[in-house]
């Protein structure tokens, strides 16, 4: 049985995710701020946004139509941080 990284996410409120880590660890993430690009304009619709799952070491939407890659929801984590400090 393969395990990812991610155990479960679930769509919150202002374009949030609450994703949690196989590891027992949570966390929040915004992607508001990524709802102008052309990779992520699409989630703007809240149907497809609440449509959010994951297989472990995938986020998606839609049925795949939009995707993020466990390192790089770590990337959005980690630069918002950065650019909040």
């Amino acid at each position: 049985m393969k395990v990812g990284f991610i155990k479960s996410v679930t769509a919150l409120n202002d374009w949030r995710l609450f994703v949690e880590m196989e590891t027992g660890s949570v966390m929040v993430v915004d992607l508001s701020h990524k709802l102008d690009t052309a990779r992520f304009g699409d989630l703007r619709d809240l149907k497809l946004f609440r449509s959010v799952s994951t297989d472990g070491d995938i986020v998606l939407w839609g049925d795949g139509r939009v995707r993020l890659m466990a390192r790089e929801l770590m990337d959005v984590v980690f630069v918002e941080k950065k650019e909040a400090l």
